[in-house]
């Protein structure tokens, strides 16, 4: 029986692919699920590398550097930050 000009043998061959396809898909899919629980598993079964610290405060601050008013910089020709 043809079938929009497919003959038998056709649907058989597209038919098996289809099943190729799948079993492909689902393969994949079981090869990822075992990839995250391998990783899940040796992240929770390593110590933790990097303890979380909360940052100090140095004993010597970097110094910030004076605040100009604009007034001042337009004396000198300079500009004000932000503005080109």
């Amino acid at each position: 029986m043809k079938l929009f000009a497919i003959s038998n043998r056709g649907l058989a061959v597209i038919g098996a692919l289809v099943v190729v396809l799948w079993s492909l898909i689902l393969a994949e899919r079981a090869v990822i699920r075992q990839v995250h629980d391998e990783h899940y598993q040796f992240m929770q079964s390593r110590p933790q590398s990097f303890p979380v610290q909360m940052p100090q405060p140095t004993a010597h601050p970097v110094p910030r550097l004076p605040q100009i008013p604009a007034e001042e910089l337009s004396q000198t020709g300079m500009q004000p930050a932000g503005r080109v």
